[in-house]
């Protein structure tokens, strides 16, 4: 696994984001032969998200796709879902992002103001295909994994 900079922290992590980051960069080396790079670790700023709290991190690929060309890559969505199957029983969420966001999980990333800017004054809640598209053009293509377990989700398979 590669870090975007040295501004990526993974001091602070808690050791099932660790193993989970060697599953995905596994993935990656097989689907890709590429390594994953790590763009986002803990980010102490990030008080309301789970990187403040050391439990997410997010991943891309070494390869920079353009965004229409991630976004119709099947490949990546294939891999995306391997990712989820492995770790999904483990207590992790894994979200492609921003292709897997909801409407409502994409305007959550924008102020007011930038979503003016974007879509103009008389934007409806309820958004179209169209402007979907234009907001999950303004983010960048990334595997989001996160340790969030419910209840009856282990992180490790006990044999006894």
């Amino acid at each position: 696994m590669l870090f975007k900079s040295q501004g990526v922290v993974i001091y602070g992590l808690k050791p099932e984001l660790l193993f989970a980051l060697g599953q995905v960069d596994a993935i990656f080396r097989f689907r890709f032969a590429h390594e994953a790079v790590l763009t986002n670790g803990v980010a102490p700023r990030a008080y309301a998200s789970l990187h403040g709290a050391g439990m997410a991190v997010d991943v891309r690929t070494r390869e920079h796709f353009e965004w229409i060309q991630w976004r119709h890559l099947p490949e990546m969505h294939d891999a995306a879902r391997q990712v989820q199957a492995w770790l999904d029983t483990r207590g992790f969420d894994v979200v492609l992002e921003p292709d897997w966001l909801t409407p409502s999980d994409l305007l959550r990333r924008f102020s007011a103001e930038k979503l003016e800017r974007l879509l103009g004054k008389d934007y409806a809640p309820t958004l179209n295909e169209e402007q979907l598209d234009t907001l999950r053009r303004e983010l960048t293509p990334h595997l989001h994994v996160e340790f969030d377990p419910k209840k009856g989700e282990e992180p490790w398979p006990y044999v006894d």
